[in-house]
C-alpha cells in the first residue's frame, strides 16, 4: 500500500460494535489480542474497544483483526491506524469488518501550500 520506512511507528486506535458472541469465542479472541500485544480497554460480547502504539513489523495487529473477523461478521466502526511515513507525513489506513472478512482503506492528508500569517483575526487564523 505505502512506501514506508522499515518497522515504522504505528498508532491503531479500535471501537467496533457487533451482535453478541459467545463467551467462548470472546474468550478465545480476548487471548489472541493479548499475544498481539492489543491494549484492549474494552471487549464485551458486543463491542471492542482497544489501541496500541509502537512497531508492527510482523503486522500482528492486522493479523488479529483478520482472525477476529469471521467470528465478528459484521461490525461497526472502524480500527483506524496512523502511520508515521519518516518524511513527516502521516498515513492512514481503517479497517473494516463487513461479511466476515476485514478490509482496509488506505488515506492521507494532503496539505496546501504554506501561506504567511500576516493578520489574526479571532474567527479564523487560517483564512
Amino acid at each position: 500500500m505505502w512506501d514506508l520506512p522499515p518497522d515504522p511507528i504505528v498508532n491503531y486506535s479500535a471501537w467496533l460494535t457487533f451482535e453478541a458472541i459467545t463467551p467462548s469465542i470472546l474468550e478465545s479472541a480476548q487471548e489472541r489480542g493479548e499475544r498481539a500485544g492489543v491494549a484492549i480497554e474494552e471487549f464485551i460480547p458486543t463491542s471492542l474497544e482497544f489501541s496500541y502504539t509502537g512497531r508492527d513489523s510482523n503486522w500482528k495487529i492486522v493479523r488479529f483483526l483478520q482472525t477476529l473477523a469471521p467470528a465478528l461478521v459484521q461490525a461497526d466502526g472502524e480500527v483506524e491506524c496512523s502511520i508515521n511515513g519518516g518524511d513527516g507525513d502521516t498515513l492512514f489506513e481503517y479497517y473494516t469488518i463487513t461479511k466476515g472478512k476485514l478490509y482496509c482503506q488506505d488515506g492521507r492528508i494532503e496539505r496546501g501550500a504554506s501561506k504567511e500569517v500576516v493578520e489574526l483575526k479571532q474567527s479564523n487564523p487560517h483564512s
